[in-house]
């Protein structure tokens, strides 16, 4: 199969992705699609996003799409995001997709990770200074992670500890804004 027929299939995978979670709030879904098809070379792509959701519906998608076509060649596609669902919402059913495809490649390195933390959390919930500037150190970690030339099994395993790092805050954050005192 030549080069451009993968692309093509690579293209459609991708759509696939896209259509296979169709969202009222496509501003608040979040991807990272990596597509390799130059031997030797590496493709990363990391997407992180926070969204605030205060309707009916939570539908939102996080997807990460990792496609490889080439020989000698690392691919990573990484996605996080966390939605705030400051709302008493009727349908729930956010999307979360991970794929990771080698396409006839005997010595290609391929990963996608896709991380979705959807929260309940009260009316006008906010971090504070102090997570704000953690969350801002996971994602640079995460950055710098993926940047790596540590072995896929590693990086997939570092991904792991910070994504639970970063649930564990959330929770925290939360936890500590609900037990705030109320102002009068």
């Amino acid at each position: 199969m030549s080069k451009r027929i993968a692309a093509v299939l690579a293209a459609v995978l991708v759509a696939a992705v896209g259509a296979a979670a169709p969202s009222t709030a496509a501003a608040q879904d979040n991807a990272a699609v990596a597509v390799n098809l130059r031997d030797g070379a590496e493709v990363l792509k990391f997407a992180f996003k926070v969204v605030r959701v205060n309707r009916d519906v939570v539908d939102q998608t996080n997807a990460a799409v990792a496609y490889a076509n080439c020989e000698a060649c690392r691919t990573i596609a990484v996605a996080f995001q966390i939605a705030l669902v400051m709302s008493d919402p009727q349908v729930v059913t956010p999307q979360n997709v991970a794929l990771a495809l080698n396409y006839e490649c005997q010595t290609c390195e391929t990963l996608a990770s896709a991380y979705q933390f959807v929260f309940s959390v009260p009316e006008g919930f906010r971090f504070s200074a102090d997570a704000n500037r953690q969350i801002a150190e996971i994602r640079q970690a995460l950055r710098e992670l993926i940047r790596s030339e540590q072995p896929i099994e590693d990086i997939q395993a570092e991904i792991d500890a910070l994504a639970d790092e970063l649930r564990t805050l959330i929770r925290a954050e939360i936890d500590r804004f609900e037990e705030r005192p109320l102002r009068r």
